[in-house]
């Protein structure tokens, strides 16, 4: 997963990516919790660095 946050000026704040895996025996289970696995941690790094702009 990729994240991008910008100002409406257009100006980048971060640009951040994160890839994850899940397993399950479910394929689509397993691509949902890979998914947020990885927003989870994509979040865990970005929110202190838009925090502090």
């Amino acid at each position: 997963m990729e994240l991008k946050a910008h100002k409406r000026t257009g100006e980048w704040l971060v640009v951040d990516r994160q890839t994850s895996v899940g397993v399950d025996v479910a394929e689509q289970t397993a691509a949902k919790t890979a998914l947020q696995n990885a927003a989870l941690e994509v979040a865990e790094r970005l929110l202190p660095k838009l925090a502090n702009r």
